[in-house]
């Protein structure tokens, strides 16, 4: 969850490898973006997507998991806009489950 002074909130789902360890790349990123959907109803973008290796915390050579992310934004005109998507943002699912 993200709130910009520039009168942005964002927030960034996710589905990881560990959950869905046949799927390929392009898949991952479709589970993703589908937590997401309802934002896109509600005036919300996709603002990017990112692919972050999950280090072991002993032995950072090995990962522990990738996780394969999509962001979504909006412009907010007021504080209490502002507070209302926040509220909306935090009751999505914020990581894909099987």
């Amino acid at each position: 969850m993200r709130v910009h002074a520039a009168g942005t909130v964002g927030f960034v789902v996710r589905a990881q490898r560990s959950d869905f360890p046949g799927d390929a790349e392009d898949g991952m990123f479709d589970r993703a973006r589908r937590l997401g959907s309802a934002a896109l109803d509600r005036g919300y973008r996709e603002t990017g997507q990112n692919v972050t290796r999950v280090p072991d915390p002993s032995d950072a050579q090995r990962t522990l998991d990738t996780w394969w992310e999509v962001s979504f934004e909006k412009t907010v005109s007021s504080l209490e806009e502002a507070v209302d998507e926040v509220r909306f943002a935090l009751s999505l699912e914020k990581a894909a489950s099987r």
